[in-house]
């Protein structure tokens, strides 16, 4: 009986021991090989734009950053909600920083994020836009020496050796009047998961996009639906150009230009893409290891 009954011990203990050895090895085994994920954050900054990138090896890019506080409007969600996520996140420093276009929604909440953190590099779209923001945006850019560029169809920006970013829109020189058309499109690309960043491009400039880049190219994955769902974008040309799983609207809640509109939802919904609204969700995050990818919401700051 005590033999029976060590032999189980001895059994019981070589067991433990082999699982310890085996859970260090892959303890170590994925600090020797850690996961190299995409995440990307659309973050809910209100009415307007603002999406938060870290990349595979650790670079931290910004596109766009809500509005600033105007008038009787004191919200500044550069703020309120951007700096704080940052520093919630352990960022201190911003690689690069996209500015999509002039309007207050996009870049007003830069001016108190470029203030506060070191910033790599500020990409432009370059269309003049008379605008107190705008002019301030720039001012911020010249004080702190920021190196600034124009971002303009086909450029190549060699952000992470693991991804593909190209710019798809504007073409040199700004081909429309208008700031919305004039937006920076970037397609980023990690492996087979793609994201098309649209800023608030309308359908001129979705029929330019689609016309003078190659299908492969703007097929997407995950797609930032133009100017807020607004009824003068996501035309059916472009949707089927685009052809994304996965389409995410950055909008106020209550809004007052009523965006999305619901012909841009029923497009949306007629092409069976999977819709997601930060003013229905808050902030809505994606990671992906290049391979499959998940989605989930972060709900609403509190």
């Amino acid at each position: 009986m005590k033999k029976t009954i060590l032999l189980k011990l001895r059994i019981l203990l070589l067991f433990v021991i082999a699982t310890v050895i085996l859970n260090i090895q892959v303890f170590y085994g994925r600090q020797e090989h850690p996961a190299k994920n995409l995440y990307v954050y659309f973050l809910d900054v209100g009415q307007g734009d603002a999406a938060f990138i870290r990349t595979p090896n650790g670079k931290n890019i910004l596109i766009d950053a809500g509005q600033c506080a105007v008038g009787d409007d004191e919200f500044d969600a550069g703020k309120e909600i951007v700096i704080p996520f940052l520093v919630k996140k352990n960022i201190t420093k911003i690689d690069y920083v996209v500015a999509s276009h002039a309007h207050a929604d996009h870049i007003g909440g830069l001016l108190s994020v470029m203030k506060k953190f070191p910033v790599g590099i500020v990409y432009d779209s370059g269309f003049s836009y008379p605008s107190p923001i705008y002019e301030k945006f720039l001012q911020i850019i010249k004080l702190k020496k920021i190196p600034y560029k124009i971002a303009q169809q086909g450029d190549i920006l060699n952000w992470d050796p693991d991804l593909t970013v190209k710019v798809l829109s504007p073409r040199k020189n700004n081909l429309f009047e208008d700031p919305n058309n004039n937006s920076i499109v970037l397609r980023i690309a990690y492996k087979d998961i793609s994201f098309l960043f649209t800023g608030d491009a309308e359908a001129l400039a979705e029929d330019e996009l689609v016309g003078n880049n190659k299908k492969s190219e703007v097929s997407s994955v995950i797609l930032k639906v133009p100017h807020h769902g607004s009824k003068t974008s996501s035309t059916e040309y472009f949707l089927d150009a685009v052809n994304p799983e996965i389409a995410v609207i950055s909008c106020g809640r209550y809004n007052r230009f009523r965006h999305p509109h619901s012909d841009t939802v029923r497009r949306y919904n007629d092409f069976n893409i999977e819709l997601h609204r930060t003013d229905k969700e808050g902030t809505i995050f994606v990671s992906t290891d290049g391979e499959t990818y998940t989605i989930k919401s972060l709900g609403f700051k509190k």
